[in-house]
């Protein structure tokens, strides 16, 4: 449905995680394609994800927002796989199924994504699926909890990459127009629609 990013950085389905989180070379990859990358300026990166040994620390650098069943990403500037949490997806009503071939989500008994199990034996996932493919009602609006603590972390300003970011939205929404013609009094108007016939 939608492409993978093609990076060297697998996204893996992981059940000893309990966030969500992908490396800068991810992050930039997804905002080229339209995602929101938050970046934390340096002096105000606090908080830290331990990956196994107590040597293994990253700080998160900033944080991609999704509207899917991942609502947002940390972003650190080094990891060996992306790792999609088991456990934040359980919270959301969604069954998490491994067999030998790959991995299922499913909400409400119907598979909503699936994975499948790379050369590594691992279970990979579509990460761009993941922040487009909502479920239930409340799944479509973000938690505004946490995106609200996200917000409070980082100072934004206008920058090449969020200009980049509204350019691409412009013309997506360019692509949608229509053109039609009325008559008003004889003179022939011409008018724009978004979609539609």
């Amino acid at each position: 449905m939608y492409s993978e990013i093609d990076l060297n950085t697998p996204t893996l389905s992981d059940s000893g995680t309990n966030i969500d989180v992908v490396d800068r070379a991810t992050a930039e990859a997804l905002e080229e394609r339209g995602f929101e990358y938050m970046v934390i300026k340096k002096s105000q990166r606090q908080h830290t994800i331990q990956f196994g040994k107590a040597s293994a620390v990253e700080y998160i650098i900033g944080y991609i927002i999704g509207s899917g069943v991942i609502k947002r990403l940390a972003v650190v500037d080094n990891i060996g796989a992306n790792l999609i949490s088991v456990h934040n997806l359980t919270k959301q009503g969604i069954v998490v199924q491994y067999n030998e071939n790959g991995v299922k989500l499913l909400y409400e008994d119907k598979v909503i994504l699936m994975g499948s199990v790379g050369e590594d034996g691992l279970y990979h996932m579509n990460l761009i699926e993941m922040l487009l493919t909502c479920v239930g009602t409340e799944a479509a609006i973000s938690d505004a909890s946490a995106n609200e603590e996200v917000h409070r972390s980082y100072t934004t300003r206008m920058n090449a990459r969020h200009a980049a970011k509204y350019i691409k939205m412009a013309m997506t929404l360019h692509k949608k127009l229509k053109a039609y013609s009325i008559y008003n009094n004889g003179s022939q108007h011409r008018m724009w629609s978004m979609g539609g016939d």
